[in-house]
């Protein structure tokens, strides 16, 4: 085995890829390693040319055309990759990362970001029209996205937003909606239905159109109207037991065919008893037109009789023939299944 003591100096070479040093094992033609006159180092399993090298490829860079593994630390100021580069274990960097590419993909099941801040479509000149589409996409069987449209200047959610319980919607730091309840500061709105109310309390309410109550409205103040319109039910032709339902109108209309009984009620599936409470009153009104005179044989709520108490004390008046009948019916709970009706006949003709 060679010993060399001294410096070592070959020279007079060719080209710089002239061999210079070659290392072969013992009965060996092929040398594992060798360096040639341009200090490039080659590397071979000892029975094939050189698979594998090192050298410098330009002022300050060392370059190999193969494959690097480093199994301990690797140390680099300003590292530089130019082709692709496959890192199998860890990789931790000390300073910024820039990837100018076009596309990046991170093939990972969790990306932890320490900083809470994500700046999205930063580029040197950013617009709003630039920005326009960006967002988070979700992949799904379909697109689940996020994303800022500026066309609508607002984020769009593709997907409804199920919020926990407990949390609410709020707008400038306040609540606007919650599962249960509309914010206090929400004062206005331009709605135009809001399906079935089953409560509602208004202090001062206002009523600038026409405004329709399908059901039982308590008011307990005053009420200033303008003008009031009331629907009138045609009920046809008036013989035998007629239902008067009081939910579908308080002015009823028809045609004296034979003489009647009036039956009121809420509506076919709908007591009156169960509509009033006690203490409570309504007024209806009944226009019977008769050709030949139709007389009001008895008055029932709810299926059972009740016996009026008429206008000038001289009980139930005749019909008359060539006019309109009006009844006027004040129907009044004093207790359960139990009211006071006070009724009067006008004749117009």
């Amino acid at each position: 085995m060679p010993n060399f003591y001294n410096l070592l100096r070959a020279r007079k070479f060719t080209t710089a890829a002239d061999t210079a040093l070659e290392i072969a094992p013992y009965n060996s033609a092929t040398p594992n390693f060798s360096i040639d006159a341009g200090g490039k180092i080659s590397w071979s399993s000892g029975s094939a040319v050189a698979d594998t090298n090192l050298y410098r490829a330009s002022a300050d860079t060392l370059r190999t055309d193969d494959s690097l593994i480093v199994i301990g630390s690797l140390t680099a100021a300003t590292p530089s990759f130019t082709g692709p580069t496959t890192v199998t274990g860890s990789l931790t960097l000390s300073g910024d990362l820039t990837v100018n590419g076009t596309t990046t993909t991170v093939n990972s099941t969790t990306l932890t970001v320490d900083d809470k801040n994500i700046e999205l479509a930063s580029t040197a000149s950013p617009t709003n029209a630039a920005a326009d589409g960006g967002g988070i996409t979700l992949k799904g069987t379909t697109d689940k996205t996020f994303n800022w449209l500026n066309a609508t200047s607002s984020w769009t959610s593709s997907e409804d937003v199920d919020l926990a319980t407990g949390k609410s919607y709020y707008i400038n730091g306040s609540q606007v909606l919650s599962s249960t309840t509309l914010g206090s500061g929400v004062t206005s709105s331009s709605l135009t239905s809001v399906g079935q109310i089953n409560s509602l309390q208004a202090t001062t309410p206002s009523f600038s159109g026409q405004a329709t109550f399908s059901g039982p409205t308590l008011i307990n103040n005053t009420i200033t109207l303008q003008q009031s319109l009331e629907k009138i039910n045609p009920i046809g032709n008036i013989t035998g037991t007629t239902a008067i339902d009081v939910l579908t109108s308080a002015v009823h209309t028809g045609t004296g065919t034979g003489n009647f009984t009036f039956n009121f009620r809420a509506d076919g599936s709908t007591t009156l008893n169960s509509l009033m409470s006690n203490n409570q009153s309504m007024t209806i009104v009944v226009m019977v037109s008769n050709t030949t005179a139709r007389t009001l044989s008895a008055v029932q709520i709810d299926g059972s009789t009740v016996t009026p108490l008429w206008f000038g004390g001289t009980g139930t008046p005749a019909g008359n023939a060539n006019s309109t009948d009006i009844y006027t019916f004040s129907i009044i709970k004093t207790a359960s299944n139990t009211f006071t009706v006070y009724a009067s006949q006008s004749k117009f003709a």
